[in-house]
């Protein structure tokens, strides 16, 4: 004997239609959409880190070529004013050197004037020259 089908009422059994999900899918959807969101969240946070490197590299760069920058151009104010000190000395030496040679040349007409003047005064006073 068979027994009687029941049909069963739309109080206890869910409804499936095309546009009604079921718990399955809805509990799917929600995974995926958690696990979009991770992805998502971790694209960003690995982005942030990557352009956070990059930011750090960029300033040391960026602190390199000014170091390089300040150095070179305090190098080259070194160098300047060693050309400028060395310019002056060379300058100086000139100077000096010149300054003797007129010493030297005064000198020689201090000593040919007081010869002149010795030899008047003995020839005003009639003094012989002395024998060398």
């Amino acid at each position: 004997m068979e027994w009687p089908r029941r049909e069963r009422s739309p109080a206890r059994s869910p409804v499936r239609s095309s546009t009604a999900p079921t718990q399955f899918e809805i509990e799917r959807l929600l995974t995926e959409q958690t696990e979009l969101w991770a992805r998502h969240d971790q694209r960003c946070y690995d982005r942030k880190t990557d352009q956070r490197h990059l930011d750090e590299q960029q300033r040391r760069d960026d602190e390199f070529v000014r170091t390089m920058s300040v150095a070179r151009f305090e190098y080259e104010q070194r160098k300047c004013r060693t050309k400028a000190l060395q310019a002056r000395l060379e300058r100086d030496v000139q100077f000096l050197q010149a300054s003797l040679e007129d010493v030297k040349r005064r000198e020689k007409l201090l000593d040919d004037a007081f010869e002149a003047f010795v030899t008047e005064l003995r020839i005003k006073h009639k003094q012989p020259a002395p024998s060398a």
